[in-house]
């Protein structure tokens, strides 16, 4: 199952990559949920990455997961060295690529961002996976919104709603690029709905 984290309004949000269930060795659960500290995943992740015995996608999931350990940590260099490491072995790894650009974003490099959510995008379509769709078009609005282009941002906030009505994130950073717009009452309102849906949200 892939577990959502929400690193914050203003930031982009990651998906943990789950490797195939087929004998797992001991490591995985260490590696892969959010449970264990992010040393403790870095430790585990890179005992399956040196161990020889996973096959590709696992490999894959494996540097994912480190990249997404190292970004808890704050070392944004090597979540990303990571996430191009599970991209070239599993080049439709749309979880990757959504994640690397959430690190591309706390960076401030936004038109990587965008690029990499372009691609999740992309990907996740292709593929069926709704929920990373939708993580992939709010994180893309988000990045399209601090650079200003508050139109495409719009639109990619309106398909994550489409897709998920409920969708507090969208709703919020919607109201957001509203009010950037010079609509203060539609901006209010979308707001006023993300907090009703997930009270709390931009505090």
């Amino acid at each position: 199952m892939i577990a959502r984290m929400l690193l914050g309004v203003a930031a982009a949000t990651m998906l943990m990559a789950t490797p195939a269930r087929a004998q797992l060795a001991p490591e995985w659960p260490s590696c892969v949920e959010l449970r264990f500290t992010p040393d403790e995943r870095v430790r585990s992740c890179t005992v399956l990455i040196k161990s020889g015995r996973e096959a590709p996608k696992n490999l894959a999931a494996a540097y994912s997961n480190r990249g997404n350990a190292y970004a808890a940590k704050g070392d944004l260099d090597r979540a990303i060295a990571d996430h191009s490491a599970a991209i070239r072995i599993n080049t439709d790894f749309a979880n990757a690529y959504l994640n690397r650009g959430s690190a591309y974003f706390r960076k401030g490099d936004f038109d990587r961002a965008i690029a990499d959510g372009n691609e999740a995008i992309r990907l996740a379509s292709r593929l069926g996976m709704t929920g990373t769709l939708i993580v992939a078009y709010e994180n893309r609005g988000i990045a399209l919104r601090n650079k200003g282009d508050q139109d495409r941002a719009i639109a990619d906030f309106n398909k994550a709603i489409s897709l998920n009505p409920r969708d507090a994130v969208a709703y919020f950073n919607r109201g957001l690029s509203r009010q950037a717009k010079g609509d203060k009452a539609g901006g209010e309102a979308d707001i006023a709905t993300a907090r009703q849906l997930h009270p709390g949200i931009g505090q």
